[in-house]
């Protein structure tokens, strides 16, 4: 019922890994670290973060020789500015960000890997070098 404030997630396993699910009455915030799921020789899980308010992320990363998804879901705004969301991977998941606000997603990275990526609602993307 209140926010969610994290530090860096990890998850990792030599045949497979677990799924990373945050739900918040309000804000979720995981700029304090890194969300990383990784199977050395399998299947990484999904990340959801699921918010009623806003949503604030910088890393996300899915690894392995076969990934699952990534799903923003924000009754607020989602921003992922200085940050990157990668599924790749051999096997990539998809990537789908909702809100109700707008999604804003600035990367320092030269590119953001994923075989799909649908994204609903107003929608921001750029370079922080290259706006």
């Amino acid at each position: 019922a209140g926010d969610i404030k994290t530090g860096s997630i990890s998850l990792s396993g030599d045949l497979s890994s677990g799924d990373i699910t945050l739900n918040s009455g309000d804000v979720i915030d995981t700029t304090g670290g890194s969300i990383d799921i990784s199977a050395d020789y399998g299947t990484a899980g999904s990340v959801t973060l699921t918010a009623v308010g806003d949503i604030r992320a910088t890393d996300i990363s899915l690894s392995g020789d076969d990934v699952g998804y990534i799903n923003l879901n924000s009754g607020g705004a989602i921003d992922t500015t200085g940050g990157s969301i990668d599924t790749g991977s051999k096997g990539s998941g998809s990537v789908t960000l909702t809100a109700e606000g707008n999604i804003i997603v600035i990367s320092n990275k030269s590119e953001t890997n994923a075989r799909c990526a649908k994204i609903k609602k107003n929608f921001f993307e750029g370079n922080k070098n290259g706006l």
